[in-house]
């Protein structure tokens, strides 16, 4: 059975990414490449299933299916990781798409 999020949980991911995203933004104004702005802030399967309001087996499934950006892992560890940057990247990638097939 799932675990579901409580809004601290999802609150304190959209934080995350919001921080991000004023990041980007202060540095694409500053002329800073976006890889370059701070060290990677990366989100584990808990994490990126919290902030998508979906369960960890569900992103498993959606990484699985080429769904997801793809996933880090640091030396030769089984633990899945992304970028909050890549994971807010395909997020607009996403709703860019669904926005012009509304038009």
């Amino acid at each position: 059975m799932p675990r579901y999020a409580s809004h601290a949980d999802l609150q304190q991911v959209l934080d995350r990414l919001t921080r991000i995203e004023q990041a980007l933004a202060t540095n694409a104004a500053n002329g800073v490449g976006a890889r370059t702005a701070e060290p990677a802030r990366l989100l584990t399967v808990q994490d990126l299933a919290t902030f998508l309001r979906t369960s960890p087996k569900a992103v498993r499934l959606m990484r699985d299916r080429g769904q997801l950006p793809a996933p880090i892992r640091l030396g030769d560890s089984r633990r899945l990781l992304w970028r909050a940057i890549d994971v807010a990247e395909w997020l607009d990638r996403t709703e860019s798409r669904r926005s012009d097939r509304s038009r």
